[in-house]
């Protein structure tokens, strides 16, 4: 079952700029938002509903795009829809990610080697 009518009506009035604005990306966030928490729903009684699956699948991405635009555009309104909308989202945490260069996983290497030997160390220093 889709969105009724009257709910999508509720979500442009409380996220829209006006009444008629439907297109705008928090509007789509809210309408996604309110679809994908029907079908998860639906999928924890149809459990092998593969094809339900994919679509919420296909929702989540589309939600997922749409709340990078508006972050991209601009920081506090994104950060006001996803409480509006009980969302949690991560911040910072997975912005810039970078491979571990060939330095670092020398470092990393080395120093995992020092802390054994630290405590290596402790251990026969205390018997």
């Amino acid at each position: 079952m889709s969105i009724s009518k009257e709910r999508k009506a509720e979500l442009v009035a409380e996220f829209g700029k006006d009444g008629a604005d439907s297109g705008s990306s928090a509007v789509q966030v809210a309408i996604l938002t309110d679809r994908i928490l029907y079908l998860t729903d639906h999928m924890k009684t149809h459990k092998k509903d593969f094809a339900s699956r994919r679509g919420l699948l296909k929702m989540v991405g589309q939600r997922r795009h749409h709340l990078d635009y508006i972050r991209r555009r601009n920081e506090a309104a994104y950060k006001d829809l996803i409480a509006k909308l009980g969302l949690r989202r991560y911040f910072g945490l997975f912005d810039k990610i970078r491979r571990p260069t060939a330095e670092m996983r020398v470092g990393r290497f080395f120093m995992g080697i020092s802390l054994l030997l630290c405590r290596f160390s402790a251990i026969i220093v205390s018997h």
